[in-house]
């Protein structure tokens, strides 16, 4: 009897010990798995997805029998037992039933076969794909809730950090799988495949900075209908003014924005201020009310792009010549948006060069629009990029694909989190473009995981010549001795929790203002003046809370790149 026991254990045992290689294995699959189908690289899906399920049923294979059924049957020490042989069978259903699923999904939306010519995609391939995806994704969630199911306290301590292991590892895929579906479910409604849709595009200046990135300039009406995308108007924004809002937000939010950007932007009544909050929901909001009260036609979404987003995207679609000869290619495309154009029409009448503007923006982006199958991949990796950015952002009425939209960086979202969170905007004052001037720098300094202090410290560097800018650059200051000096406001979005101490400027205390924006306390400065050469320093102080979690942040798109550093101990997540 000893000897059948001592047998069994070691039974247990050994195959415990092949079944987590196994489990292993295919954990670190299931990484790469979702960074293949995130990338849309089906050939490797499918490759990862055949050797899971091999992995999968020999690990299942392995804790089946009746050695292990027995233990599983012994009063608290059958706990880690339970948790193995559970994990195991969780894993072979997700390997074997839910992942080729998906994987098949996939092949569906392959972007060189998604595209039926030019300038329309075939609606039909997405609703393939959105079949299987949707059953894909029920069946992820019964599978993750018999993992959680499973105990998680059990006497040995590899089962149960196998358990975690597992369940972080297939959350992470199927949260990819239900973004799919999601995303597959909405799409071809979103593409008109039922009926005619419109979606706002705006396009930024960043030279003209705002806490969203840039002043909302041009801006285009993109059309969908059967999957067939055409941009129908193009404007400036100088065609949307003297009009007042009032966007769909809830009344908390509407009070915290009216307290924050009311007194110094009116974005509810300034086109050109709408934006200064890093929270593109809203700013999408203001400017789809805005313009549907201008022009009367109901909008279903709206998205934002910047000059140097262009630059990620035309290297596969060719050079563009314009109308003039002007060539416009990813090399120059941001300076030539940024500042070239305002050198061009120094002389000129806005609206010359406001035309001019509009005709090149048309030109780009009904290339970009029409660019053929060869250069879709290229092109995929530039809005991937863009998107990293934040210089591509989407807002949909959907509310269930919104959700999903704001859980990405697509979303443009603000995150309400608790994690040691920074993230520094600037809004520049006085017009004109000088932000293609500035170059900036930031600097966490968290000295621990628990309650502390801690300091954001910018730098902000003017690059701008002392004479020769004409007014539409240099704005207020485009003659006399203030030729090449800006104003900027400079802002602080703090950790959740957070308690102001101080805000410098070169050493020197300065008075600030302190409300909140989903969740984050937020300091904002007092303007600061910087002259042409100079380097200015302002440095935020504030009281932390007990960190929870991994840094997170978001940058502030600009004409250069934002360098950012951060000094704090690894608090975990």
């Amino acid at each position: 009897m000893i000897f059948v026991l001592l047998v069994g254990v070691g039974w247990i045992v050994v195959t415990g010990l092949m079944a987590r290689h196994q489990a292993d294995q295919m954990r670190r699959e299931l990484g790469q798995l979702r960074s293949a189908l995130l990338h849309g690289d089906s050939a490797r899906a499918s490759d990862l997805e055949a050797s899971m399920r091999q992995q999968a049923s020999r690990a299942r294979s392995l804790t089946a029998g009746p050695a292990w059924w027995t233990a599983t049957k012994i009063p608290y020490l059958g706990d880690a037992a339970t948790t193995a042989r559970g994990a195991t069978a969780v894993v072979d259903e997700l390997a074997n039933d839910v992942l080729p699923k998906a994987v098949s999904a996939r092949s569906f939306l392959k972007p060189a076969d998604l595209r039926l010519s030019s300038d329309q995609v075939d609606v039909a391939r997405i609703q393939q794909a959105a079949l299987p995806l949707t059953a894909a994704s029920t069946q992820s969630d019964a599978l993750l809730a018999r993992a959680n199911a499973l105990p998680g306290h059990t006497w040995l301590g590899i089962v149960n950090s196998s358990r975690s292991d597992l369940i972080s590892s297939a959350t992470s895929v199927v949260d990819q799988i239900h973004q799919l579906a999601a995303v597959t479910a909405w799409l071809p409604n979103a593409l008109g495949a039922d009926r005619p849709r419109h979606y706002l595009v705006v396009f930024q200046t960043d030279s003209e900075s705002r806490g969203l990135g840039g002043l909302p300039g041009s801006w285009a009406l993109l059309a969908a209908r059967n999957g067939k995308l055409k941009f129908t108007r193009f404007g400036a924004d100088t065609d949307i003014r003297r009009i007042t809002v009032h966007p769909g937000l809830t009344k908390h939010y509407r009070h915290e924005y009216k307290l924050l950007f009311h007194h110094h932007y009116r974005p509810y009544r300034s086109w050109a201020n709408s934006d200064p909050s890093p929270h593109f929901p809203v700013a999408a909001k203001i400017w789809m009310a805005m313009w549907q009260k201008r022009y009367g036609i109901h909008l279903n979404g709206a998205l934002t792009t910047d000059p140097v987003a262009l630059r990620f995207m035309l290297p596969t679609t060719g050079k563009i010549t314009l109308s003039d000869g002007m060539v416009i290619n990813a090399r120059n495309v941001a300076p030539f948006f940024e500042h070239q154009i305002y050198l061009k029409f120094a002389s000129a009448g806005t609206a010359v060069r406001k035309q001019y503007q509009q005709d090149a923006a048309k030109a780009v982006a009904e290339r970009i629009l029409s660019s053929g199958a060869k250069s879709l991949p290229g092109l995929t990796r530039g809005v991937r990029q863009a998107i990293n950015n934040r210089r591509l952002m989407i807002f949909t009425r959907n509310r269930a694909i919104e959700r999903v939209l704001l859980s990405h960086r697509v979303g443009g979202a603000l995150p309400k989190v608790t994690n040691p969170f920074v993230a520094v905007t600037m809004n520049m004052v006085r017009a004109g473009k000088m932000g293609y001037y500035l170059r900036r720098s930031i600097t966490y300094d968290r000295p621990s995981c628990g309650a502390t202090t801690s300091t954001v410290t910018m730098k902000i560097h003017n690059t701008a010549p002392s004479e020769g800018l004409n007014q539409r650059i240099a704005g207020s200051y485009a003659y006399g001795p203030l030729s090449g000096s800006t104003i900027v406001v400079p802002a602080l979005y703090a950790t959740y929790g957070s308690t102001p101490v101080s805000v410098s400027y070169d050493g020197k205390h300065r008075v600030f203002r302190y409300k909140h924006e989903r969740h984050h306390p937020v300091m904002m400065g007092p303007r600061l003046f910087l002259h042409p050469g100079q380097t200015r320093t302002v440095v935020f102080t504030v009281k932390e809370p007990p960190a929870t979690g991994r840094f997170m942040t978001i940058r502030q798109p600009g004409v250069g790149p934002l360098k950012q550093t951060v000094n704090m101990p690894n608090c975990g997540g």
